[in-house]
């Protein structure tokens, strides 16, 4: 399972978390204006094969603060704890994987195509609309289907920001201390400041 606390989105779900993209990586990420969302993701590796059958091309990573448990417990209790020499840092969640196919005797070579996510529930009706989820699944159904000409980035139904806003935990947390415990401080100080001044005079 992979871990990533620091991307968690606020109030959600411990095994939910965005997943940062980097644009360079592939063009299914190239058009992409927000990260997408995977809930109880794992992760994916290619396994050793002769370099000429098949390609494996990790291209969707997990955030650095993140790692990859095989300690199944996090899915009773929603917490987890690094354990070095167990767990790995940073895992791969989205692989491509380039291979040679079958073809006929005589017949020009061909090479086939596999994406493999580490979540295929960021395709479902729950997550699709959310952040790049859509884009990412649409993106993928293209490269498969080589049309790189269809990749690119859809409209959103709702607009950003109005309808829907994305709060990582640290924000949250961020926002909970500043709002319900420092702001009503710095009134109730302000308070005990103002009659202790009145009881003076």
């Amino acid at each position: 399972m992979v871990v990533d606390p620091a991307a968690r989105l606020y109030g959600g779900e411990f095994l939910t978390m965005q997943i940062p993209i980097a644009r360079s990586e592939h063009p299914i990420l190239t058009p992409l204006d927000a990260s997408p969302l995977f809930s109880r993701a794992r992760s994916v590796a290619m396994l050793p094969v002769e370099h000429d059958v098949a390609v494996g091309v990790p291209f969707l990573r997990a955030g650095e603060e993140s790692w990859a448990t095989t300690d199944t417990g996090v899915l009773r209790t929603g917490a987890a704890h690094f354990v070095s020499g167990r767990d790995r840092r940073g895992p791969t969640v989205g692989l491509e994987v380039a291979f040679r196919t079958l073809t006929p005797p005589g017949a020009e070579p061909q090479q086939g195509r596999l994406i493999v996510y580490g979540n295929a529930g960021f395709a479902n009706n729950f997550f699709i609309e959310f952040l790049g989820n859509t884009d990412l699944f649409v993106n993928t159904v293209n490269w498969l289907a080589r049309e790189p000409q269809a990749i690119a980035h859809r409209p959103h139904r709702q607009e950003l920001g109005l309808q829907q806003f994305y709060v990582s935990a640290e924000e949250g947390d961020a926002t909970f201390w500043a709002a319900a415990v420092v702001e009503p401080a710095i009134f109730a100080v302000i308070g005990l400041v103002l009659s202790v001044r009145r009881r003076w005079r």
